[in-house]
């Protein structure tokens, strides 16, 4: 048999709050390597942080294309580009401004989601979260979100 539960008046009014990382880990995990800006001397441009950076990353044009490390050369198609979690194009990347940015990580892979098949993974967290005025397309709608409701504690 259980032991009994005891409660006092006070904690049967207490709300139980789901516990949230500042910074939880991405659908990927961990990346393969991240690199911190403020760590290099910036320059004026995205296309010349990845240029001089991250050998990761090879800028041709507009396109971006990622290493494929297992095999040591580039892959033909461009990779899944996401800043602060949105799904992002070469060109919106290669004009945002790199002092907003805090880092980029790299997943110098093929990655496989579902039925998703990525040739690689950049993903550019800013200071802020809030995209580094990355130019969003006219039909995306933003919703503050407060996550899941929270239970209160039953004393049962």
């Amino acid at each position: 048999m259980s032991e009994p539960y005891y409660y006092y008046t006070d904690s049967l009014e207490q709300d139980s709050l789901p516990e949230f990382e500042k910074d939880s880990l991405p659908f990927y995990g961990i990346a393969d390597k991240t690199y911190f800006l403020d760590n290099y001397t910036r320059f004026p441009t995205i296309k010349e942080v990845l240029t001089e950076f991250i050998p990761e990353i090879r800028t041709r044009k507009d396109q971006i294309s990622v290493l494929n490390t297992p095999y040591h050369v580039f892959f033909e198609n461009e990779p899944l580009l996401l800043v602060d979690g949105i799904i992002a194009n070469s060109s919106g990347v290669l004009k945002l401004d790199p002092l907003k940015i805090l880092r980029i990580e790299v997943i110098a892979r093929k990655y496989y989601f579902g039925s998703l098949v990525c040739e690689g993974i950049v993903c550019f967290r800013t200071y802020e979260g809030d995209f580094a005025d990355y130019p969003l397309e006219p039909s995306v709608r933003i919703a503050d979100y407060n996550g899941d409701s929270y239970k209160r504690k039953s004393p049962r």
